[in-house]
């Protein structure tokens, strides 16, 4: 299904073919069976399939592409010489321990994940942590100048960050279907430590926080969780005491969550926004 693929091969039908792009006997039917009931929103059943049928099995060893490139495991693969850019002949070059250590400092409360990546890149690439300071000129300007609020679904599966980190989340009390999940994520994007949110089936919506929020210095600040929008219906018993004070110091403590939204742990029934 396309949730599982990056990439699209199209091809005509080949004599005796068989495997995940079907069996071309005419019949779409027998090619895929669906999700169990209630995995995944209805929405995308159509997508959530598994293969069946012959040849699924683990590719033979002379078609397997990573072992003819002499590469079998992850440690021969990362030992490979770094990838040319066949644009201008330059290459990647691995990062030093201490520099990625560097770059994890500077880079860590940034806001937008997309600076993220480019702030590692660019000290990793320079051998600077000094090369970073265009990237965190733009994460201000993107946070106090720039509009908030566009909800971009990032997986099926509930939200992760750096290393699998979990988040700090207010769970609504009404807000049961995608469209208002996403729609009430985006009311809650002016409030500056709110990074997204997850549903699951038969359940309803989470707002995801971060561990912090960041002042027009880029130094992290407590999330004021009291700017929130109500949601339709009320927040849930614990977001409710959290946002009106009475626990509103779990929101803002760093030590409960991450800063960034940067996957999803596959978990059954689950999706995943995060604000851009």
């Amino acid at each position: 299904g396309v949730d599982f693929m990056s990439a699209v091969v199209k091809m005509t039908p080949q004599a005796n073919q068989t495997g995940y792009c079907g069996n071309f006997d005419g019949n779409a039917t027998d090619d895929f069976k669906p999700a169990p009931k209630g995995w995944v929103p209805e929405y995308l059943m159509p997508a959530w399939n598994w293969p069946i049928g012959e040849d699924l099995g683990p590719i033979a060893g002379g078609d397997n592409l990573f072992l003819a490139a002499g590469v079998a495991t992850q440690s021969q693969l990362d030992a490979q010489e770094p990838l040319t850019n066949r644009r201008d002949g330059q290459t990647l070059r691995p990062c030093p321990a201490a520099l990625k250590e560097q770059a994890e400092q500077r880079c860590k409360n940034l806001t937008a994940f997309n600076l993220v990546l480019a702030c590692h890149l660019d000290i990793c690439q320079t051998g600077s942590v000094e090369a970073a300071d265009s990237i965190v000129d733009a994460d201000i300007l993107e946070t106090f100048v720039n509009a908030r609020g566009l909800a971009v679904h990032v997986g099926n599966g509930k939200c992760s960050g750096s290393e699998g980190a979990a988040f700090t989340v207010l769970k609504t009390k009404n807000v049961t279907t995608p469209a208002d999940c996403m729609r009430f994520l985006s009311e809650c994007g002016e409030v500056e430590g709110v990074i997204g949110a997850q549903l699951k089936v038969n359940s309803t919506c989470e707002i995801i926080l971060a561990a912090y929020a960041v002042n027009a210095q880029g130094q992290p600040k407590p999330v004021d969780v009291s700017q929130l929008p109500e949601p339709a219906g009320g927040w849930g018993a614990a977001a409710y005491a959290a946002v009106h004070g009475s626990a509103g110091a779990e929101a803002g403590d760093s030590s409960m969550g991450a800063a960034h939204i940067i996957d999803v742990v596959e978990e059954a029934g689950w999706d995943c926004w995060r604000l851009n």
